[in-house]
Order: C-alpha cells, then sequence, then structure tokens
C-alpha cells in the first residue's frame, strides 16, 4: 500500500483486518525498522533492528546464551512474523524450527515482509496453540509461548492444562519462555500464570524487560530439571 507517514518517523506499508485482530499495521522507519502492530501492541520487528535485544526477543536470547542451551527443535507458540525464529537461525544453524499461528495473514506478512522464506529448517503451521499441543508428540529442547491477539491472552491458553501440554511437550532438559504483557490491565494475568508454571514446572524464573516504561514485559522462564 506504501502510505506514507513521514510525520510521525514511519510508513504504512500494509494494513488490514481479520476476525483475529481487527487492526494489523505494518510500518517501516526512516531506519529501514519495520514492525507489526496488532491493535496498538508491536508483535513483531525486524530481527536486525538494534532495538530487539532490549525487548522481548533479546531478552529471551540473552538468556538462551546465558544459560548455553543445545538447539535442536524448537516450538514457537504465536509465531507472528517471525522476529524470534531469526534470532534462533542466526545463532544456531541448523535449528528445526516450528512456528504456529492462528492468524493465516500473519504468516503471509512474515513471507513478504519480513523474509521468513529465508529461514532454514522453518515449519509455519496455520493452528490454534491450544489444539496444537493437545495433539502434539513431538518432544522440543525450547518452546516459545507468546500467543496475544492484540493485547489480550486467550484464556485457554492460561490454565494449568494446557501448561501440563507444554511440559510433555518438551524433552528432559526442555526449556519453557513465555511472554506476558506486565501493564495494569494484564498483571493479575502475568501473576496468575506464574502461579500455574509453578505447579508443573520444577524451576521458574521470572524476568521483567523493559519498553516504553521500565516494564512493559514479562519472561516466565519454565525448566523441566
Amino acid at each position: 500500500m506504501g502510505i506514507s507517514n513521514w510525520v510521525t518517523g514511519f510508513k504504512t506499508l500494509y494494513r488490514t483486518s481479520t476476525k483475529y485482530n481487527t487492526d494489523i499495521i505494518v510500518t517501516e522507519g526512516k531506519n529501514g525498522v519495520r514492525r507489526v502492530l496488532c491493535g496498538g501492541p508491536t508483535q513483531s520487528i525486524s530481527y536486525d533492528s538494534s532495538k530487539v535485544q532490549g525487548l522481548f526477543w533479546g531478552k529471551g536470547m540473552q538468556y538462551i546464551e546465558r544459560e548455553q542451551l543445545v538447539l535442536k527443535k524448537v516450538l514457537i507458540l504465536g509465531f507472528c512474523a517471525g522476529t524470534f525464529a531469526h534470532l534462533l537461525s542466526k545463532r544456531f544453524k541448523k535449528v528445526a524450527i516450528t512456528g504456529v499461528e492462528i492468524d493465516k495473514e500473519m504468516v503471509y506478512i512474515g513471507e513478504k515482509y519480513f523474509d521468513t522464506k529465508k529461514i532454514p529448517h522453518l515449519n509455519v503451521e496455520v493452528a490454534d496453540a491450544y489444539s496444537f499441543m493437545k495433539k502434539n508428540k513431538i518432544k522440543y529442547d525450547l518452546i516459545i509461548v507468546d500467543t496475544y491477539i492484540g493485547p489480550y491472552f486467550p484464556a485457554k491458553l492460561a490454565s494449568t492444562e494446557f501448561i501440563e501440554y507444554i511440559v510433555k511437550g518438551l524433552d528432559e532438559n526442555g526449556v519453557c519462555i513465555v511472554n506476558m504483557l506486565n501493564t495494569s490491565e494484564t498483571n493479575d494475568m502475568a501473576e496468575n500464570y506464574e502461579k500455574y508454571m509453578r505447579r508443573v514446572f520444577l524451576n521458574v524464573e521470572k524476568q521483567d524487560v523493559s519498553g516504553i516504561t521500565k516494564s512493559d514485559n514479562v519472561l516466565l522462564i519454565g525448566k523441566v530439571k
């Protein structure tokens, strides 16, 4: 579409709505950095942006590096436009990545505007994360949960039952990284999710992630052992 809006420092490359996301916008800044916004929050950003390291995706990668995780199979629930997949593929050349995304429009955006087709060993499925995990028989080294639809986290994905599916899908040294918004409206959800994770994971770690404020997101990291 190429709708220019350089007064505010970006141009709109694409805009659409789906039954899952009522306002999807792909923007590009003067520095070339692209973002996907859904109902306000940024859902994906160019993986090579300098801003990535201070946000959810970069903090997740810092944890992976710090813990020296060896990743061969990774599952990303809430794939969006593939920021995390790019970062993982850049670090682990042979990692097999499965992405699960409920909104097929996001898969299209990832391919057209974020080069996800260039990520080797990547398979993206259009599916509901709950149903996918309920049927899943594969063991992963890492499962990433970033399943926001706009600013909302689906209630069925915030259940102990769903978290138990996650644990069953991890190998014996597996790790789960969950991205939660941390605002006055979402704080209860983040706290409850942490409680649920502590019921089923042996170890749970919490990390605040800065955004516009000092802590807009929380990473909840669950380890099988």
